[in-house]
């Protein structure tokens, strides 16, 4: 049964009942508030607005533009390798698997897929339809958990923010991530009103998807876990909570463990390599903090204000339409609206902790998921019954646009565009040759058809073999390679690895076999990257 037949079903019933005369229970305040629950016009006008937010959401999103990011192209030519392996029986590469933050086999080879009939805008606009997707399945469970106008609001507010249209156009993990988060949420609020009490174990497939997709999935399951165990308490009672409380995450975990019991050593070692034990990072916690504060500050201060007004005053009657927390439920409803705000502090935490800033623009973005809906709650009291105060909500939702906009444009001007780069390495590339790349994957993803993988050289790590036979590593290893003339083209960027980038350019210049060309590539007017170029003469 739909939410419209549903809600229409009660409010006939209850205003019939009102008009013959006093409640059977003697309740005038809950007839008073079903009385008042949104008609079919009003669900249609949200349906409406939830729309334009949407297609706002998506115009935003698709005016960012730039080249593969290294991300996007390192897990779509990964793709390419393992989709290649799964059609033609290519050399399975795994390595993949020891340092990838997910599954090679899943997202980048749906990318891949998707990358080979439409190519990276392909691959981005899935990403675009799954955040789409991610912020209508907020507004359902947003207006489950609370009301319309807190779901309007929760929509408004999580679309808006730089991690949803970063994310909207740009082909990784984290996108699919998000959409499979809000799914199982959505899920597990669903099924309060289910008949069927087990409903919310198909929850359980979802959870683990997510967590195969990308690992960092695991801190937000408990958020999901929670959340479906005080559901089940407030509507089925303290025994099925408990049953609830333990056969979803026992679904969830068996899933996982069997996947990991079938996947090889390799996995493990890239998840405790990229997750649970990942390396500590250099960055200091006070930018950490600011960085944080500025990508989803606002949005967690107004969630925290939720949390108050939610907990004493519960939801405003003239907006109420099926509340899963009735008002007298106080400690489930703080239990529940701090479970959700905090969930937007677990990644910044994770990586203080770490002291590591690496994909902390995207990773906010999975706690903003949740804490919206509170956010939304706050946004919806302070604007006033019946919007007595519009002026505040406007500038709440003003604000945060401005704010997500120019943060997003920032983050696709931060790496450098890449295509005056490709057309001058284009008539160079042939397939004997070798390349020394700082950021290789963009150009080895845009000329993955003209060389083979191991033709790309990293600056991050390299082992060479030179004419007598003689192994070398690491520093040692470039600078007997250089001595060979073993590089056709070098290019550098002195971002990711400055030190060794620097040390490599003095031995380049010591060196009579390559000579040095400048080539700026500018996008933008925020910022402009200059690669480095040496030939060999």
């Amino acid at each position: 049964m739909t939410d419209l037949s549903v809600e229409a079903r009660l409010v006939k019933q209850a205003r019939s009942e009102c008009s013959g005369g006093k409640p059977s229970d003697g309740s005038d305040v809950q007839y008073k508030r079903l009385a008042q629950a949104p008609n079919g016009r009003s669900t249609w006008c949200c349906r409406g607005i939830l729309l334009c937010i949407l297609i706002a959401q998506g115009v935003l999103s698709l005016r960012l533009s730039n080249t593969a990011f290294e991300d996007e192209a390192l897990y779509l030519y990964a793709g390419h390798l393992n989709l290649d392996h799964l059609l033609s029986n290519a050399p399975y590469h795994e390595e993949f698997t020891k340092y990838f933050s997910g599954s090679p086999l899943l997202y980048p080879v749906f990318a891949a897929l998707i990358d080979s009939v439409c190519g990276l805008a392909g691959a981005r606009a899935f990403s675009l339809a799954v955040m789409l997707g991610a912020t209508a399945l907020l507004y359902l469970q947003s207006r489950r958990l609370f009301d319309m106008r807190a779901a309007l609001y929760a929509s408004a507010i999580f679309s808006v923010s730089q991690s949803t249209l970063t994310l909207g156009n740009l082909a990784t993990y984290d996108a699919t991530v998000i959409f499979l988060l809000a799914l199982a949420t959505w899920i597990v609020v669903r099924s309060a009103d289910s008949r069927r009490p087990l409903f919310c174990l198909c929850a359980a497939p979802v959870l683990a998807l997510a967590v195969a997709v990308k690992y960092a999935a695991l801190m937000y399951l408990p958020v999901v876990l929670l959340i479906a165990g005080l559901i089940v308490f407030q509507h089925r009672g303290r025994r099925l909570s408990i049953l609830h409380g333990l056969l979803l995450p026992a679904a969830t975990g068996s899933i996982l463990f069997f996947a990991l019991q079938a996947a090889s050593a390799s996995y493990v070692q890239g998840l405790k390599r990229t997750t649970t034990e990942r390396e500590q990072g250099s960055a200091s916690l006070i930018d950490l903090l600011s960085y944080s504060a500025v990508w989803g500050g606002l949005t967690v201060a107004l969630a925290l204000i939720g949390v108050i007004l939610y907990t004493r005053e519960g939801l405003r009657e003239e907006c109420m339409s099926r509340p899963i927390f009735k008002n007298s439920a106080l400690l489930c409803r703080l239990v529940l609206s701090l479970t959700l705000t905090s969930a937007a502090i677990l990644a910044p935490l994770y990586q203080m902790y770490l002291h590591t800033e690496t994909s902390l623009h995207k990773h906010i973005g999975y706690g903003l998921l949740f804490a919206a809906p509170v956010a939304g709650v706050a946004v919806s009291r302070l604007t006033g019954a019946r919007f007595r105060y519009p002026f505040f909500g406007i500038s709440v939702l003003v604000c945060l646009l401005v704010m997500g906009v120019s943060q997003a444009q920032a983050r696709f001007d931060s790496w450098p565009d890449s295509s005056g780069l490709v057309k001058f390495l284009k008539p160079s590339i042939k397939k004997n040759g070798h390349y020394l790349l700082e950021n290789r994957w963009p150009i080895t993803y845009y000329f993955r058809k003209d060389a083979e993988p191991q033709q790309w050289i990293s600056t991050n790590y390299f082992i060479y073999a030179d004419h007598g036979g003689v192994s070398h590593r690491d520093d040692d290893a470039y600078e007997a390679a250089i001595r060979d003339r073993y590089f056709d083209i070098v290019v550098l960027t002195y971002t990711t690895t400055k030190v060794r980038s620097e040390k490599i350019t003095k031995l380049l210049k010591t060196s009579n076999s390559y000579r040095t060309i400048d080539h700026n590539s500018r996008h933008g007017a925020l910022l402009e990257k200059t690669y480095q170029i040496w030939v060999r003469r």
